[in-house]
């Protein structure tokens, strides 16, 4: 039998993040189309991290790309669920790819368990995602984000 092809965690927003400022100026039916227009990005981030980690021969596993199929993200129990399922996933996994410079609260956790069990953590950047044919080029090495917080800034 062959051996395990290498995992890597592939780890990036998911949640879309809404300012103070736009909940404030904006209207209801704006704020829910900013969120979903934030997702689809954050979920785009996410699917490409995932080619660009086949495209150097690595197994992907991006908890927040399967796991809301299922459970429900806005409900705290099943998000905690998924939170758990997605830690056993890293576990398993040789390397961490952190795959935005914007690190969500739920980033930092598993950075943070990561370092804890001595795995490695590697950090890109988005780079013409949409407009690169090539997988491999989907993404730029960079070192850890000084800001570990900040809104939704994709770019894609």
């Amino acid at each position: 039998m062959n051996s395990l092809i290498p995992r890597v965690f592939i780890c990036s927003p998911y949640r879309a993040a809404l300012t103070a400022e736009e909940r404030k100026r904006l209207s209801a039916q704006k704020l829910i189309e900013l969120r979903d227009q934030r997702l689809m990005e954050n979920v785009l981030i996410a699917l490409a991290g995932c080619a660009f980690a086949h495209a150097y021969g690595k197994l992907p596993l991006a908890p927040h790309l399967y796991f809301p199929r299922f459970l429900e993200d806005d409900d705290p129990q099943e998000r905690a669920e998924g939170i758990r399922f997605g830690s056993d996933w890293l576990m398993e996994c040789e390397q961490v790819w952190i795959m935005s410079e914007t690190i969500s609260e739920g980033m930092k956790a598993e950075i943070a368990l990561a370092k804890s069990l001595g795995i490695p953590v590697q950090y890109f950047t988005p780079f013409d995602i949409c407009k690169e044919t090539d997988a491999g080029k989907y993404f730029l090495p960079i070192e850890e984000p000084i800001a570990q917080t900040t809104p939704n800034a994709a770019r894609v």
